[in-house]
């Protein structure tokens, strides 16, 4: 099995041919030859993998520049940049995925561009190709411009050479789905579609004799359509989740979820059975009031409190609103920025401010010593002390590291300064529906009393 991509670079080609020719992702291992090596050839070039079309290899970024400069199409798109990537359960050799990535490339091509093919594999079981193609052709023509049929033949070709080599290849059911989702279902981290996928479970489960699951729906906040303002049936049924005005089709949340595949659930003897909602405390507080956070540490507390009951405990808040959802799919993140918080507690955004500034003074004061150990090292290796400038290097690049940690604490501080007064109002929005759900109860435990 190989997956296949090709997007669209702008402005100048050498950074991306640098990257993909980068030697400590070319090189095979040692022991690992060709079948045939001539005597003239050099061994640095044999152990790399990385081959052109229409090219130098040596000087792809400057023949690819200069056929631009001499056609006077130096603007616009200037290459695109693809990969190859084989899958780990197949047995696949270096030579061989590269051997595959040229005749992809020639055949595709190499009839009118340059290209630059190179075999990675940096990556333990993860041998990929990348392509970086000219769009000026050999012969001054129109520019290359990837169409959604060039795509295609890049996906069908690339298969025909997996079933050449004996390679496995996936057969697309016609159901297409988001990148993002499908990774992330992958890693078993949650998306608005699984915690909707969630919801329509527990509704399932809570259903009972009359299988009233569309109303189990409404109750968690759900605006179900199956019928058209003229009173026909829809062709594909949608349901609207609590506090946002998108739909989503039931026929595209996944295999089981569509209204045939529920009603067939609904049927099945061996279904499971729960509450739709957890079971309420005896005891419920009449005094329960909305508190606001009075500092922007227990506000990012407050909310991802919030967010771990409803991955946890789903039902806690019974209308889920939608920003909730979409927040949940980027819990990952957000617990990043709840741990940078955590480890700093800062009071107010002006103390987040002030912060951001004092990182930026670090992080100039450091990018500056680094300069100056890479001058350093450059002069140590023109005195021809090697030892000290390696030395150099290596000072310089436990500097960049920490000038990467320092960066990354300072886009948090621009993201919750940005985020902060919209997060407050999620969080008063979010304990007003918890408070509204509460009442509700103590009016009903009132109502059973009187009875």
């Amino acid at each position: 099995m190989a997956t296949t991509s090709l997007w669209s670079i702008r402005g100048n080609v050498t950074a991306v041919i640098k990257y993909i020719k980068n030697p400590k992702k070319t090189t095979l291992p040692a022991g690992i030859l060709p079948e045939v090596v001539a005597e003239s050839e050099n061994i640095e070039t044999v152990l790399s993998l990385v081959d052109s079309i229409n090219c130098s290899v040596k000087n792809a970024a400057k023949d690819m520049n200069t056929l631009k400069e001499y056609y006077g199409k130096t603007g616009g798109i200037t290459a695109y940049h693809g990969y190859q990537s084989f899958s780990p359960e197949d047995d696949i050799t270096p030579l061989q995925a590269h051997k595959i990535g040229m005749e992809l490339a020639q055949a595709l091509w190499g009839d009118r561009l340059q290209v630059v093919v190179a075999t990675h594999l940096d990556k333990e079981n993860h041998i990929h190709n990348h392509f970086v193609i000219n769009t000026v052709p050999i012969d001054g023509s129109n520019k290359f411009c990837r169409t959604k049929q060039d795509y295609m033949d890049m996906r069908g070709y690339s298969d025909a050479l997996c079933m050449k080599y004996g390679l496995t290849i996936i057969y697309p059911d016609g159901k297409k789905r988001n990148y993002g989702e499908y990774k992330a279902d992958l890693d078993g981290k949650p998306t608005i579609r699984s915690t909707i996928r969630m919801d329509i479970d527990r509704a399932i489960a809570a259903a009972g004799i009359n299988n009233n699951f569309f109303d189990n729906m409404k109750k968690l906040g759900y605006e179900i359509y199956l019928y058209s303002s003229s009173g026909e049936p829809l062709v594909h049924p949608k349901l609207k989740p609590y506090g946002t005005q998108k739909c989503f089709r039931f026929d595209k949340l996944g295999d089981g979820y569509d209204i045939p595949d529920i009603k067939e659930r609904l049927r099945s003897p061996d279904r499971e059975y729960c509450r739709l909602f957890p079971q309420p405390p005896k005891r419920i507080r009449h005094n329960y009031r909305c508190h606001k956070p009075r500092t922007v540490y227990s506000t990012y507390e407050y909310y991802g409190r919030f967010m771990r009951l409803h991955i946890s405990r789903p039902g806690y808040v019974r209308r889920v609103p939608y920003y909730l959802r979409e927040d949940i799919a980027k819990f990952e993140r957000f617990v990043e920025k709840q741990n940078f918080m955590s480890a700093h507690r800062f009071e107010s955004l002006a103390d987040v401010v002030a912060y951001a500034a004092s990182l930026q003074d670090k992080i100039s004061f450091l990018t500056k010593q680094k300069q100056d150990l890479y001058i350093r090292a450059s002069h140590e290796e023109k005195q021809g002390s090697e030892a000290y400038a390696h030395l150099y290097r290596m000072a310089a690049k436990d500097k960049y590291a920490e000038i990467r940690s320092l960066r990354k604490e300072l886009r948090f501080c621009k993201e919750i300064t940005g985020e902060y007064e919209k997060l407050m109002a999620k969080c008063m929005g979010l304990r007003n529906e918890v408070t509204l759900e509460r009442n509700e109860l103590i009016k009903q435990r009132q109502r059973v009393q009187v009875r």
